[in-house]
């Protein structure tokens, strides 16, 4: 059965969290949860650890800007507040692009309002209150979809620079032969 557990925020808001076993994605994910509720992070660092999942923490838009910073860090997808002190998630998702331009990461909020303007900016939203199952299957996606588009990346760039060498350098080598022949 089911784990089910409620948390209330200072907002009013709840989340609702199952725990299953035959859900887990196959590898180990850290993600970055970043919200300015205590409660709500400590809610969710809970359920990707339930998830055995790495969670990272962020309270502001600068803690989560040094935890990108950090080369260090893996992150596999940043679950992010839309509304944060400072800013909001749109802008924060574009500043850690910045940094690590592939990262995968969805926008939680409670107002419904910004839906399309979430959407626009080709991110994934989720509103609160959040399922914990709707959550962590959004979480699992979003860290496949990235890794198959990484592979299809890695084998394109194999594909093509392997013909592009054998052009290249005879090219090179005659260039370089002209030039060190005639001189």
């Amino acid at each position: 059965a089911p784990v089910v557990m409620r948390t209330k925020s200072r907002t009013n808001t709840s989340m609702t969290t199952r725990s299953t076993a035959h859900d887990e994605p196959s590898r180990e994910l850290s993600v970055l949860l970043v919200d300015d509720e205590t409660d709500i992070i400590n809610a969710l660092a809970g359920l990707m650890s339930a998830r055995s999942w790495h969670p990272i923490t962020a309270t502001s838009v600068d803690t989560a800007m040094a935890i990108a910073d950090d080369p260090a860090r893996r992150i596999d997808v940043a679950v992010i507040d839309h509304r944060l002190p400072g800013g909001d998630g749109i802008e924060l998702i574009a500043r850690l692009r910045e940094r690590r331009p592939d990262m995968p990461a969805l926008i939680v909020t409670g107002d419904v309002a910004v839906q399309w303007q979430v959407r626009r900016h080709g991110l994934r939203v989720l509103h609160k209150p959040l399922d914990g199952d709707v959550l962590t299957q959004a979480i699992a996606e979003e860290a496949a979809a990235a890794a198959r588009w990484a592979s299809r990346m890695s084998m394109a760039s194999t594909r093509v620079s392997t013909p592009l060498e054998r052009i290249i350098r005879p090219t090179k080598a005659t260039v370089g032969g002209s030039l060190a022949g005639g001189g």
